[in-house]
């Protein structure tokens, strides 16, 4: 009981630190420009990088995207477990990230996530996950969750099989609209040691899509003109569907309850390195 109230402590914490506006929040107007149209002094015409957009969702959906630190084996019908995670996000270079409040170039920060992550043993092998994660530094927060299926498990010396679908969905963005959904495919073997504790490498791969639309968005937020004639400065980015596959391995320590494991996942845009702490009962 007192573990479930310290979790639950951790992740009011997560949710009211992330309702201050930081370097890692984003403003789409920068992702456009502005035509000179046909008003006297200030005028605008709006015109969207479409392009940058696209760039832009699909970093932060794979930033966004859960790592699936846990092995292929189920944790069985009455397990759970619960744990706290890290991970660090390194983006590739590219002009969309001049969206963000603290980039002045196009040199991506360390991103940041903390992550609150739980699981639960169903029936017939599978298993049911829910996660909050908070974006450092930022306003938008993470919920989602999966269901996993261990096809393959304990059969003698051939690894555990599992299959997981996942999706979420980003909030605290005034101006994205952003919705992750994804499938992993896994195999882990686990192995002990002394008696004392196991070990479990394990490794897959991971499609997901990212679906992104935004807002109204005003290309000239400086001028208080209404829009009228040739001054034109509001636009929406339409909805976008993006895919894109990743690569995952890790490694998970267990001793007693308690578990280590660490992740790295990888696709040509971003590159995830995740820790989770937290215990399987």
């Amino acid at each position: 009981m007192r573990a479930r109230l310290i979790l639950l402590g951790i992740l009011g914490l997560l949710w009211s630190t992330s309702a201050s506006a930081g370097d890692n929040d984003f403003r789409l107007y920068r992702l456009s420009s502005c035509r000179e149209g046909t008003m006297p002094g200030s005028t605008c015409q709006a015109m969207p990088n479409i392009q940058a957009f696209k760039d832009l969702s699909k970093s932060l959906g794979l930033v966004f995207a859960p790592s699936f630190l846990s092995p292929s084996e189920s944790l069985g019908e009455a397990g759970f477990a619960i744990g706290f995670e890290t991970k660090f996000s390194v983006a590739a270079s590219g002009s969309h990230w001049n969206a963000l409040d603290g980039v002045d170039d196009e040199s991506p920060p360390l991103f940041t996530l903390l992550q609150l992550h739980g699981r639960k043993g169903l029936p017939f092998s599978f298993e049911l996950d829910m996660a909050a994660s908070w974006l450092v530094d930022s306003e938008m927060v993470y919920l989602g969750g999966g269901l996993k299926w261990s096809l393959m498990e304990g059969w003698l010396v051939l690894p555990d099989l599992s299959v997981r679908g996942h999706g979420g969905t980003v909030t605290g963005s005034p101006d994205m609209n952003l919705t992750t959904a994804g499938f992993d495919v896994s195999l882990s073997k686990s192995f002990g040691l002394g008696g004392v504790f196991s070990v479990t490498p394990y490794a897959g791969y991971s499609h997901v899509w990212i679906i992104s639309s935004s807002r109204v968005i005003d290309a000239d937020p400086g001028f208080g003109a209404t829009p009228s004639g040739g001054y034109s400065p509001e636009f929406v980015f339409e909805q976008e569907n993006q895919n894109t596959s990743r690569g995952f391995v890790g490694l998970r320590f267990i001793v007693d309850y308690f578990t280590f494991t660490a992740e790295g996942n990888f696709s040509s845009d971003v590159q995830n390195y995740a820790l989770n702490i937290g215990a399987d009962f």
